[in-house]
């Protein structure tokens, strides 16, 4: 139990080192990719949501579907799809978990989404992890490359115990 406190203590610090390296202007661009994401999925704007993209990116599909070189108009025309049909009524709440630099203009940042039904409140944990790179380009930053991923591992209070690091500290972002 000590060892896992203590593993805790250094996953807490060692992140609140590397938010500490963001400036306010990176993390002001980040959170606004992350809202204009959400914005464009619950208002089901396939335009909307891709207009964060590169014009050319890369995006992995949840399902682990691999496009290494995907137009922003394709990535807008396959989401209107979705949002027209599968998605129809499902919102999704995405939270930002952390960000690092990687270089000059260049962010590695990692958010939690959460799926739920149109007009019902939002989930009380998350359900998916999502990794982006983004890069300023010109004055805007734009997401050149996106994989999402569900999150397997079980929320319930009984299995708790089965994770080297409680839930709440590693999904902490989620719950501030």
């Amino acid at each position: 139990m000590k060892s896992i406190i203590n593993l805790s203590i250094l996953f807490i610090a060692m992140t609140t080192t590397i938010q500490a390296q963001i400036n306010l202007q990176e993390e002001t661009a980040v959170k606004s990719i992350l809202s204009t994401l959400q914005e464009g999925w619950n208002t089901k704007s396939g335009q909307t949501f891709a207009s964060v993209f590169a014009d050319i990116h890369v995006y992995v599909v949840i399902n682990g579907m691999y496009f290494p070189s995907w137009q922003r108009e394709i990535n807008a025309n396959v989401h209107q799809g979705i949002f027209n049909a599968l998605y129809k009524n499902v919102d999704v709440e995405i939270k930002l978990d952390k960000i690092k630099p990687l270089g000059k203009d260049l962010l590695l940042v990692h958010a939690f989404g959460g799926k739920y039904e149109h007009g019902k409140t939002a989930p009380e944990n998350p359900d998916a992890v999502i990794s982006m790179i983004v890069e300023k380009q010109g004055p805007d930053w734009k997401i050149i490359s996106f994989h999402n991923c569900n999150i397997e591992v079980s929320f319930d209070p009984a299995e708790a115990n089965r994770s080297p690091v409680t839930l709440s500290v590693m999904y902490r972002n989620w719950y501030n």
